[in-house]
This record gives structure tokens, C-alpha cells and sequence, in this order.
């Protein structure tokens, strides 16, 4: 199983999926599709972002299925008051734990115009934003969080100047905040300021994206 291709098209199906609540049976059911015909729509666009062909799209597909990830059949959708059958997606699985679905624009928008440690520190900040009230975070979290050892300072640059980049353009917004910090033995305690951030926003949805 190619995991990374599998991921990436499992997100973006989940990202172009909708939820349609209905009951049965007296119980109310969510569930999650989508319709074959616009996977179809994106299967190209979908491809390209994964730098693999269609072909290798249809086989995850595959691949997504027998492990129950997705599964295929009609959904009755009412359209003006018409009820219309289509062919589509099911996401049988309901999960615990903490993910985010962001826009396929969003995705499209950061995979054009970021690398992938950047897009690396958005994944990272959009979990906390969206999981942890008033996070705050520093550098060396998120030099950390992209695998640098310990002792790489290099890197501290390049994090700041695409935090900068992310916050001129309204996708991430932070404030600095600045924290005491005691350093030094017990006979000779000094306190220094250490800087840190609090994640006010990060953009998910199209409307947020910046426009040009």
C-alpha cells in the first residue's frame, strides 16, 4: 500500500464529502458521502497533487476499501423537492481522534505556493488551534515538531521567516508574547524574557484564503 498517496486521497475525499443527517429505524444517522461523479471531477487535480497517475488513484481506491475505509452505494439526495439516486462514496468509520478537514482550495493554495516544511508547520499549528484553547508555541516546538535534533540552530530562520510569511498573508495569526523565565543556580538566579506565541487563527476554508 502506497500510505502516503493513500492518505492524501482519503483527506482530500473526506474534504469534498458531505454529511446528510436522516433517521432510521427511529434513530438519527449522520453519514458522510460522495458522489462518484465529482470524485471523477477532481480525480485528475487529485493525481497531480499527489504526483501520481490516475491509474494509481483507482488502485488506493482499491486499497481504501478493503480496509473499510470507504465503501460504495446510492445515496437519495432531494434536490427541489425531487429525489434523485446517486452513485457514490460512503465513510463508514467514525473516528476519536483529533483530525481537521480543510478545503480542497486551501489545500491547492498552500501545496502552489509553500514547501514542505511549511506546510508541515501548518498542518502542526492547525491541530492545535483547533484542538488547544489560547495554544502557545515557540520555535524550538516547532523546530521539534519538523525533526530537527536538539542542537540544529540553523533552522530557526527559516521557521521565522515562514511564520512571518503565513501572518502577513491572514493564514496563521499570532500574537508574541513574552514570559519570566528563571535561569542559573540557586545562588545566582537570573531571569531573562523568553519569547513565545499565541495561536489566534489559522485559515481551513477558501473564504480566509488571502485574494490576489
Amino acid at each position: 500500500m502506497n500510505y502516503k498517496t493513500n492518505d492524501l486521497l482519503y483527506g482530500f475525499m473526506r474534504g469534498l464529502s458531505t454529511a446528510r443527517t436522516f433517521y432510521e429505524d427511529g434513530k438519527q444517522i449522520t453519514r458522510e458521502y460522495l458522489p462518484i461523479k465529482t470524485f471523477k471531477k477532481n480525480k485528475k487535480l487529485i493525481a497531480s497533487i499527489c504526483n501520481v497517475s490516475t491509474r494509481t488513484i483507482d488502485n488506493q481506491l482499491d486499497k481504501l476499501a478493503e480496509v473499510g475505509l470507504i465503501d460504495e452505494g446510492i445515496e437519495r439526495i432531494e434536490i427541489n423537492g425531487t429525489q434523485y439516486d446517486y452513485p457514490c462514496f460512503w465513510f463508514p468509520y467514525n473516528y476519536d481522534e483529533n483530525y481537521e478537514l480543510i478545503d480542497i482550495d486551501v489545500v491547492r493554495y498552500l501545496v502552489n505556493t509553500r514547501n514542505s516544511q511549511a506546510i508541515r508547520i501548518y498542518i502542526y499549528l492547525l491541530n492545535k488551534y483547533k484542538w488547544k484553547k489560547d495554544y502557545v508555541f515557540t520555535l524550538k516546538e516547532l523546530k521539534q515538531a519538523l525533526g530537527y535534533a536538539e542542537s540544529t540552530t540553523s533552522v530557526y530562520q527559516m521557521i521565522k521567516d515562514i511564520l512571518a510569511s503565513f501572518r502577513n498573508e491572514g493564514v496563521i495569526q499570532f500574537t508574541k508574547i513574552y514570559e519570566d523565565k528563571d535561569i542559573g543556580g540557586l545562588a545566582d538566579t537570573k531571569i531573562i524574557q523568553v519569547e513565545r506565541m499565541k495561536l489566534d487563527f489559522v485559515a481551513q476554508h477558501k473564504p480566509d484564503l488571502p485574494i490576489f
